[in-house]
């Protein structure tokens, strides 16, 4: 009987209506639990990740939800070639304008770290890096400290655990300068971010209070110049991430040299 249900309750998921939207959704949740139904559910997989790209926030909020109960059900989860091909899905959510998805997007990709294994953990480690700078901006400690247990940077587990923030900025910059570049320019489209404490924190984190009187005139000025365009008008602002992120590469490569080996 639940088997004959479930096509019926699937194809409600993206109905007009919200709220019917929402008890497609919870019927899944729903059958899921039942003993008979979890290995049906893994088929639903695909379908699930298709549902996160939906641009009705409904839809992508009840598929993270459905997701995070899936994911529960798995067999061998954690080498499920599936948990690869959701990590790089969950990444641009992390900025989405919805809280309920971001949240729900972060929480997911801290329970994917926590459980993969062999050759899916390899691979996962690219976007584990990646994840470093949005979960530091968003202060999700514990995701944070999900990202460093999986890295195995124990320093950074350790600053994320005690919430020692700024430390922790400095660290992601610090450990792996080949990556500094890459961790600096995702931070920029953040300058522009509508939550001004999201804009705060990424201009701390490109450390440009502290070095307007930095001894590099490249440095000064790029400080100046970024300054000076957050303070204007987002209408009336010239300001470019594009032009800014070559700018920032070279400040960076003349204030840490790479060390001699």
């Amino acid at each position: 009987m639940d088997e004959e249900v479930l096509p019926l309750v699937q194809s409600y998921v993206q109905s007009e209506s919200l709220e019917m939207c929402r008890l497609a959704f919870r019927g899944l949740v729903t059958l899921l639990k039942r003993p008979k139904m979890k290995r049906k559910m893994q088929s639903l997989l695909p379908d699930s990740m298709e549902w996160l790209q939906h641009a009705c926030r409904e839809v992508c909020v009840g598929s993270l939800m459905l997701l995070r109960n899936i994911l529960s059900y798995l067999e061998q989860k954690g080498s499920n070639p599936i948990v690869l091909q959701l990590a790089k899905k969950l990444l641009p959510r992390f900025d989405d304008e919805d809280s309920r998805v971001r949240e729900l997007s972060i929480l997911l990709f801290k329970d994917l770290l926590e459980i993969v294994v062999g050759k899916n953990k390899r691979n996962l480690k690219q976007h584990a890096q990646r994840s470093l700078v949005p979960l530091f901006l968003h202060a999700s400690q514990e995701a944070l400290v999900s990202a460093a247990q999986f890295l195995k940077w124990e320093e950074l587990k350790q600053l994320a655990r005690r919430a020692e923030t700024w430390k922790i900025g400095e660290y992601v910059l610090l450990r792996d300068r080949s990556r500094a570049e890459q961790h600096l320019c995702l931070s920029l489209p953040y300058l522009e971010n509508p939550d001004a404490s999201l804009r705060e924190a990424a201009v701390r984190f490109i450390a440009l209070q502290p070095l307007e009187n930095d001894a590099e005139p490249l440095v000064r000025c790029l400080v100046s110049q970024t300054i000076m365009n957050l303070r204007v008008p987002r209408r009336a602002s010239r300001f470019h991430l594009g032009a800014l992120c070559p700018w920032l590469q070279r400040a960076w490569v003349r204030w840490h040299p790479p060390a001699r080996r």
